[in-house]
């Protein structure tokens, strides 16, 4: 599968949610810590804009019960529709293991970002 031109670079706010158009598909492309991640618009629980939604940081192991600890490296997108959460490197859903988002292969070469349609998770 080719990779595709989705934009420069500086195109894409850190922390941001940008979609595009790849091969006929919405694709959101997030921009987090300096990593790219791509994934297929659509929440798998109800069919929801998925990239409608915000991305924060996921939670870490805490040191005493009762703690919460934000965990930078480890970014998640929340659906705006009924808040359900989702790992951004793996697709799976933090809210029920048992959906998952169809993530996409991305890469930055040149100043641009590439995504793979048909390649991922």
């Amino acid at each position: 599968m080719p990779l595709i031109d989705v934009g420069a670079v500086d195109e894409f706010a850190e922390g941001g949610i940008r979609v595009v158009k790849a091969n006929g598909r919405e694709v959101g492309v997030i921009r987090w810590g300096g990593e790219f991640f791509a994934l297929r618009n659509v929440c798998p629980h109800q069919g929801a804009p998925v990239c409608a939604g915000t991305v924060h940081a996921g939670l870490g192991p805490a040191s005493r019960w009762g703690d919460l600890v934000a965990d930078l490296s480890a970014p998640v997108l929340a659906c705006s529709w009924h808040g359900w959460e989702f790992d951004l490197r793996t697709g799976c859903s933090i809210t029920s293991p048992s959906y998952s988002l169809r993530t996409y292969d991305i890469k930055v070469d040149g100043g641009r970002v590439l995504v793979r349609i048909g390649g991922g998770r």
